[in-house]
């Protein structure tokens, strides 16, 4: 007679959780660097289909950036 013995690990979905925690920190970086730079706003507008309308949303509840003090 044989007998099948099947394991199950706790935290088997650790990966899925990984690469969802991963893409929400680089979105918030593209975001973030969006919102100081606005050449990079731009292409990113230009490159990726309805980021003008999540950015203008994101953005309209955020004060202006301040320009980059000069370092003496």
């Amino acid at each position: 007679m044989i007998q099948c013995v099947i394991y199950f690990r706790r935290g088997g979905g650790g990966v899925l959780w990984k690469l969802i925690g991963l893409s929400i920190v680089g979105a918030g970086g593209v975001v973030g660097y969006a919102w100081y730079d606005s050449d990079f706003r731009k292409s990113v507008e230009d490159s990726v289909p309805y980021a003008d309308q999540v950015l203008g949303y994101v953005f309209e509840n955020l004060p202006a950036p301040k320009s980059p003090q000069p370092v003496l």
